[in-house]
């Protein structure tokens, strides 16, 4: 703040903007390569803030992924209808429909010979159509109304079932529940070149550590490779065919700690009754298929799991509870509705 010298009592003040902040990067990756470590690898990381402060980050990396490709794994979310349960469900619906339309001529013939004579409630002076206050009980209208919205509300399928694993996960020393997942093959991947052994010589690290290779795969190729290895781990984890059908963006998993990525495959199973769901055996434990009704997924999990002594994953946790979430903001709408 300066004074004016021609005038003591005028100030002028003089305002330094700040540079716009620069994006953060990685400049320099040291990968801490240890012998006997085949699925893992450490690295270094120096790296630049937004305030062009230089920094050092540890991280851990799989050694897996295919040459070109930006994501790991993928995470099956899968669902399977019983053909049988479903059309028992079905035939309880048109039951209900059908003693709905009974109930309600019923009631027609029961009201007109109720006008016919004084009921004791009116006798007593008492006006059923007046408007009640919150607190007290409920008139026959409003009661009716409330059965009304009950009845349009749809019913819940329980022939549609959620298909989850557990298995035993030595980092954690527990069994996890979880989505049937695993790795991306490079055989899941269509290469008009080279493989990714001879690929090799054009590859290299990124700045931030991710590897490149001179051909990107495109999108329609690696999605492709998503659902086949969807489909393979599914089968191979649970016995279960299914098609796989949406193919979610890349996703990371814990980008604090890694840059391990996932993409979520959606798989529908057109029925389960003509497939058996023993446990599978992969290389590292046995593996444990569970189905959990779509309706009230994470309700089912948690009991699972609290039965069991299990752990939850957490990708499997936020994904159930966003639809419990969805659930009751519909739910919601419907009351204020």
């Amino acid at each position: 703040q300066r004074t004016n010298p021609t005038d003591p009592c005028a100030t002028s003040t003089t305002v330094q903007l700040a540079m716009p902040p620069a994006q953060a990067r990685n400049v320099h990756v040291e990968k801490q390569e240890k012998d006997g470590f085949r699925w893992v690898r450490l690295k270094k990381i120096q790296w630049k803030d937004e305030m062009e402060r230089e920094r050092t980050w540890e991280a851990a990396e799989r050694t897996t992924r295919a040459v070109g490709a930006p994501v790991d794994a993928v995470a099956a979310i899968t669902y399977v209808v019983d053909e049988e349960e479903q059309e028992l469900e079905t035939k309880n619906k048109r039951k209900r429909v059908e003693q709905d339309g009974k109930d309600e001529q019923e009631q027609v013939v029961s009201t007109k010979l109720e006008l016919e004579l004084p009921s004791p409630m009116e006798s007593a002076g008492i006006d059923l159509n007046q408007e009640y206050r919150e607190g007290d009980q409920p008139t026959p209208q409003t009661m009716e109304k409330e059965a009304t919205q009950n009845m349009l509300q749809p019913k819940r399928e329980n022939a549609r079932r959620m298909v989850l694993v557990s298995q035993f996960r030595p980092a954690v020393g527990k069994y996890v529940l979880e989505l049937p997942a695993g790795l991306v093959d490079e055989s899941d991947i269509q290469r008009d070149g080279p493989t990714a052994v001879q690929a090799n010589a054009g590859v290299q690290d990124g700045p931030s550590g991710e590897i490149i290779a001179d051909e990107a795969i495109d999108e329609e190729n690696l999605e492709s490779a998503c659902k086949k290895a969807a489909e393979r781990e599914l089968y191979e984890e649970t016995g279960l065919h299914g098609t796989a059908n949406t193919v979610s963006p890349v996703v990371y998993s814990d980008p604090g700690l890694s840059n391990a990525s996932v993409r979520f495959v959606r798989i529908d199973v057109e029925s389960w009754g003509k497939y058996q769901h023993n446990s599978a055996e992969s290389e590292q434990s046995r593996i444990t298929t569970h189905f959990i009704s779509a309706s009230q997924p994470l309700q089912e999990a948690c009991q699972i799991a609290k039965g069991r002594n299990m752990e939850i994953d957490a990708r499997l946790y936020a994904f159930l509870a966003g639809i419990e979430e969805g659930s009751q903001m519909k739910d919601m709408t419907h009351r204020e509705d």
